[in-house]
């Protein structure tokens, strides 16, 4: 196959003016510029052995590839051995199917960062947003903004003749995209910061009953020395996060890494330690913020509930 056989995106299908550049590479592949997916690379052999699959995944590749595209323009390299790996390397990135809440993050995101004054009217074309919300089609694209609407996020419509949309963020959406932003969740997950062995299973189960219990989703990820995908996967959650929740109990190193990267993105913390015999001893970054101390699991439960009432408005 050469460049000039190449006449749609294998992973969105776009074709014509929208399928912007297309170069061979150095190896037996191209480097392709979509006006959808943006720029990623791929191998021949990938295009001609992996066709049902990248029209099975390639509207998620599509959503990958962008938010790299968007990280100090990194991108794709797609083989036909490495399709599965880069989505599991790169789940933290995918909203959850069956999640409406976190696709809409994904547009907010993108319309605020699209726009630059309150009420200013954004136009693309409908392929444009479909990866963007890592929507499956059209369709799922129209009934994502018309939540968005109901919601009162936005406002929208067709334009150019039903090519494009045009929305604009509405005041509840443009203070939402804000917190988005900022690298806050704009919705229900929490960061649980704690390290891990057989001696704090009661606390960490815990720690996610409590956070249950007031409407928000738990996401703790185990592990100590975390390699760095796992440090990836940990850093995009906390990216997603509404607020996080740091046990300092045992002054892992680990745990105030990724308190310190939430810190960065003035996310809300909550600290928490197990009551000592000796004088529990804070780590030196965190001493001057609030501890709260807890005796045993049921203790824990009571201060922490407490604690995320007082500090967090609640999820609405």
């Amino acid at each position: 196959m050469n460049v000039s056989n190449i006449t749609k995106c294998p992973l969105c299908g776009a074709n014509g003016s929208d399928l912007r550049e297309v170069t061979s590479t150095h190896v037996d592949g191209y480097t392709i510029r979509c006006f959808h997916c943006g720029t990623f690379a791929i191998t021949d052999e990938c295009i001609r052995s992996c066709e049902e699959k990248l029209e099975e995944i390639g509207y998620i590749l599509s959503g990958i590839n962008l938010e790299l595209n968007s990280i100090n323009n990194q991108y794709l390299e797609l083989k036909s051995d490495s399709l599965e790996k880069i989505l599991k390397d790169y789940e933290y990135l995918v909203p959850n199917s069956d999640n409406l809440e976190e696709k809409v993050e994904k547009l907010l995101k993108f319309l605020r960062k699209e726009t630059t004054y309150f009420t200013q009217k954004l136009s693309s074309k409908i392929e444009r947003f479909i990866p963007i919300a890592y929507a499956q089609n059209s369709n799922e694209l129209r009934g994502l903004f018309d939540w968005m609407k109901e919601k009162n996020l936005v406002e929208w419509g067709y334009t150019n003749q039903g090519k494009d949309i045009g929305t604009s963020l509405l005041h509840d959406g443009w203070e939402l995209a804000n917190k988005i932003k900022k690298g806050r969740g704009g919705f229900d997950k929490v960061f649980i910061a704690a390290w891990s062995d057989q001696s704090t299973t009661e606390i960490i189960d815990a720690i996610k009953e409590v956070v249950k219990k007031l409407g928000f989703q738990a996401i703790w990820i185990p592990g100590d020395f975390f390699s760095q995908q796992i440090v990836d996967k940990a850093l995009g959650e906390i990216r997603q996060s509404r607020f996080v929740i740091v046990d300092q109990t045992g002054l892992r190193q680990s745990v105030f890494f990724e308190a310190g990267f939430a810190y960065g993105l003035d996310i809300d913390m909550i600290y928490i330690h197990k009551k000592q015999e000796e004088k529990f001893k804070y780590e030196f970054y965190t001493g001057h913020y609030q501890s709260h101390e807890y005796e045993d699991v049921e203790h824990l439960k009571i201060i922490l509930e407490s604690a995320i009432n007082v500090r967090i408005p609640m999820k609405k």
